[in-house]
């Protein structure tokens, strides 16, 4: 009697395990396809080398467990976030070349902008003020999202920019938290599939500085995804720098390449004047 209770016991707590794993949701595996519509000042341009423009742009995310590979479809520029390989690698399909960086230090300066953990820009330690609020949640594609509504405000020796977005987060998936640099550093609790995101800064001399960017998910695609894609293509020749700065000059390269082929996306050298609020139709 007692040896078939203790079996009972048993195939009870076997049964309570199999239940909770069964509500666990996995962390996301395939590819995400976001068209962006942007506008930026033109400070921002100017000091971007060339990779912010005016205009429709086509992004493809990757993601296998913590690694992500990001495509700038209409600049032909790739980013791969490698974490546990301590690097990251970025390369332009164009030049057939590109540069690898020691992860943290390209992470810190270029995507933890909007981050609420501190960050070393330029060896100057960065602590944002950042509030992030649930207000609300709205239906898109059929999909019911939580809304989310974050503002960051940064303050260097440089100037100080303050952040304003808005997200829409699916709760169908779990993401490793490498794709939150892909949000510039915004800690979403799922993916996101709309999002608008507003900043305004003001740098001494040079003066303001602006940009307004409003995305959302064209395909989203759960898949195994190979080692292959998170990797750099066997004949692209990759130069190892300890300056995550020293990427300007391929982003200069690829833009030089561009205009002369003919391919440069977007209006550069037009300033608009136009934001939308995240309900309204786009006009890509």
């Amino acid at each position: 009697m007692k040896v078939n209770k203790v079996l009972l016991l048993i195939a009870m707590i076997s049964f309570c395990f199999i239940g909770a794993n069964a509500q666990v949701k996995k962390e996301f595996e395939g590819e995400i396809v976001y068209r962006n519509f942007e506008n930026h000042s033109k400070m921002v341009r100017r000091f971007s080398s060339g990779m912010a423009y005016n205009g429709a742009r086509t992004v493809r995310v990757i993601m296998k467990g913590a690694n992500m590979h990001i495509i700038d479809e209409s600049l032909q520029m790739h980013t791969l976030l490698l974490p546990e390989q301590s690097k990251v690698i970025l390369y332009s399909d164009c030049l057939e070349r590109g540069m690898e960086f020691s992860f943290d230090a390209y992470v810190n300066n270029y995507m933890m902008s909007c981050s609420p953990d501190p960050r070393y820009v330029s060896g100057v330690k960065q602590e944002n003020k950042y509030t992030m609020n649930k207000v609300s949640q709205g239906e898109f594609n059929g999909e019911i999202c939580d809304i989310y509504k974050v503002d960051v405000e940064a303050i260097l020796q440089a100037g100080e920019t303050v952040h304003h977005s808005e997200l829409w987060v699916s709760s169908k998936y779990d993401i490793y938290k490498c794709y939150w640099y892909f949000l510039n550093g915004i800690q979403a609790p799922g993916i996101v599939l709309k999002r608008t995101l507003e900043t305004n800064g003001k740098v001494p001399i040079f003066g303001k500085m602006n940009s307004f960017v409003a995305s959302e998910v064209q395909e989203i695609k759960e898949r195994l995804v190979s080692d292959d894609e998170m990797s750099v293509p066997k004949n692209f020749e990759i130069k190892v720098s300890d300056s995550p700065f020293k990427v300007v000059g391929l982003m200069k390269d690829t833009k030089k390449y561009l205009k002369k082929k003919k391919m440069y996306p977007g209006d550069a050298e037009k300033d608009l004047d136009v934001t939308f609020k995240i309900e309204e139709e786009w006009e890509f």
